[in-house]
């Protein structure tokens, strides 16, 4: 697990060179549910890539770079035939304070869809 705290930053974990942008970005703003050490944090994602997710938690968890959690993001739907839940598994790349909350980028490694039929 790689902490570093550099002071000079804003944000808790400066991202390699690896990390930065390689695709375009899309904002969006969805709710979502991050899972980290068997803890739900919700959030709202801000956006999305073809390498990952950017998701702003009000809240401020012990979270930190090269971590694995889960997570599951609700997508609108207009009818019974679209929408559902996006879950899967992630690593985090980042994190950051910003605004009084928590600013996680994550790159998903394992995705499922649940359409909506199937949803309690």
């Amino acid at each position: 697990m790689r902490r570093i705290v550099a002071p000079q930053y804003s944000s808790r974990v400066q991202p390699d060179a690896s990390e930065r942008r390689r695709v375009a970005r899309y904002p969006i703003d969805l709710p979502i549910e991050l899972r980290s050490n068997g803890v739900a944090h919700q959030g709202r994602t801000l956006d999305v890539s073809a390498d990952g997710v950017s998701v702003l938690l009000a809240e401020d968890p012990a979270m930190w770079a090269s971590e694995a959690l889960s997570f599951a993001l609700m997508l609108q739907h207009v009818n019974a035939d679209d929408g559902g839940r996006l879950e899967g598994s992630a690593m985090i790349v980042r994190v950051e304070s910003r605004n009084g909350g928590l600013l996680v980028a994550f790159r998903a490694q394992c995705l499922s869809m649940l359409p909506p039929t199937l949803l309690p």
